[in-house]
């Protein structure tokens, strides 16, 4: 009898991660859309933080590549796409001046097709996991279908952020910018 406590709670936690994604998301949803008070520690912070992120990222899609062909090549064209969304994430960005502040609201588009893409990624890999694709050999034409999607959202995800925060530093004002 004891033995079968660690499966169902196993299985309790799993059913809790299923019931609580959709609302994870919703919330990821409505912080990406709320407005922002542009702090030059807050964006000096996340770019350092994103800097090195990204170099991780690229050094593991490196070794990665030891094993999945595509793996490199997709984590730079998601960076290079993510630079291209912050791009236009920028242009669509509201920025006002209240009380001699910086605010600022991100485009709701975009932080709703980012959601997307990442519940996408977990629907995937679930459909994935259930045994919805043929195994990998190795460097066939599956092998795309691999790590090659992680990799390139995770490219898209960090370019993106990069990109944007990137962007953030250059629309500060010069007297916020030495606090």
């Amino acid at each position: 009898m004891p033995l079968l406590v660690v499966p169902a709670v196993l299985l309790g936690l799993v059913l809790l991660w299923l019931v609580l994604l959709p609302l994870g998301l919703l919330l990821r949803y409505r912080s990406g859309t709320r407005q922002r008070v542009l702090r030059a520690w807050e964006v000096k912070l996340a770019l350092a933080t994103l800097l090195f992120a990204t170099a991780l990222a690229l050094a593991m899609a490196l070794l990665m590549q030891l094993w999945w062909s595509h793996v490199f090549a997709a984590t730079c064209a998601g960076l290079a796409g993510g630079l291209a969304l912050a791009i236009a994430g920028l242009r669509l960005t509201r920025f006002d001046r209240i009380d001699y502040t910086v605010r600022y609201r991100p485009h709701a588009g975009i932080a709703l097709l980012l959601t997307l893409l990442v519940a996408a990624r977990i629907a995937w890999g679930a459909w994935r996991l259930q045994g919805g694709a043929a195994p990998d050999d190795g460097d066939g034409a599956l092998a795309l279908l691999t790590a090659a999607p992680t990799a390139l959202l995770a490219g898209l995800l960090l370019g993106y952020h990069l990109g944007y925060q990137w962007g953030l530093l250059r629309r500060l004002p010069r007297r916020l910018e030495r606090l």
